[in-house]
């Protein structure tokens, strides 16, 4: 069962994948492109039916202690729409379990920011805990995570979205 506000696993990503082609963005076309890969290379979410304006991002891989992985983030509105790479994250493992199983947390990412209106803000611990992304959605509601560098066995995004409140000064 999910609960409000809690994470939601992606797809386990098995295989690197080229960043999309700047003539090939169009949501259609990227994933006709993606799922005809001989193994699964990303992670998408469809976050249309929910209103939710902020986007956490945490991740998990199979793989272990100080593995490297990049992953990008990329966003469309909707189901006819060209997706925009937010940003590229430089993931580094951790030690830390991931519920207490074998797969293990990123505990470092470095984002290269590619659009800034997404107001992406990275937390790192680099002390086996989780690294996080947080991201303003701006009324996107397709998310898609692409392993570009891939040293683990897999990597598996999981999201949460929230309501941030504006705080009375």
């Amino acid at each position: 069962m999910q609960y409000p506000n809690s994470y939601t696993p992606g797809a386990k990503i098995l295989a690197a994948s080229s960043t999309l082609a700047v003539t090939a963005r169009h949501y259609p076309a990227v994933l006709r492109t993606l799922e005809g890969a001989a193994a699964v290379s990303h992670a998408l979410f469809d976050l249309q039916h929910d209103t939710h304006n902020m986007l956490e991002i945490i991740s998990e891989v199979k793989g272990a202690d100080a593995d490297t992985n990049v992953m990008e983030v990329w966003a469309a509105r909707d189901q006819d729409s060209d997706f925009v790479l937010i940003g590229s994250l430089a993931l580094v493992t951790g030690k830390m379990t991931f519920k207490g199983s074998s797969r293990l947390y990123n505990d470092t990412a470095v984002n290269t920011e590619a659009d800034a209106s997404f107001e992406a803000i990275v937390t790192n611990s680099a002390s086996d805990s989780i690294a996080k992304m947080t991201i303003e959605r701006n009324g996107y509601a397709q998310f898609l995570f692409i392993a570009t560098t891939l040293n683990s066995d897999d990597l598996r995004p999981h999201i949460c979205t929230y309501e941030r409140h504006n705080v009375p000064s």
